[in-house]
């Protein structure tokens, strides 16, 4: 993939050879794992996509699409939203232990001091 395909275009299994970084697959996997679950399998040769929604959200769809290919990070961003963009932000500026810190202790709502009420 040298661009963001479209929705009826995005493939559900890419092959090994046509992962960017590969090297680092290990890392976003898992990263999405953390995000939408168990939606990731890597197979002897590839990576499959098996969202749980049909249709999936666009938002998982660019993060597997991230995750086949990172380097379409720039192209995505726009269309990207909350913990996916902030991963791949994290991941293009080479602070995922940073992310991982964030993502093991996501902000507690009972934590956060309430809205003052609206005066009549």
């Amino acid at each position: 993939m040298h661009s963001i395909p479209k929705v009826q275009d995005t493939p559900r299994q890419v092959p090994w050879s046509a992962v960017g970084e590969f090297e680092r697959l290990d890392e976003r996997v898992g990263a999405m794992t953390v995000i939408f679950g168990s939606v990731i399998g890597v197979n002897d040769g590839s990576v499959d996509w098996c969202p749980d929604d049909l249709p999936p959200s666009e938002q998982e769809r660019l993060a597997w699409i991230w995750l086949c290919n990172p380097a379409l990070d720039i192209d995505m961003l726009p269309h990207l939203e909350g913990w996916v963009r902030e991963l791949v932000v994290a991941y293009r500026a080479g602070e995922m232990e940073q992310w991982w810190k964030d993502a093991a202790s996501p902000p507690n709502p009972a934590e956060e001091t309430p809205e003052e009420p609206e005066q009549c």
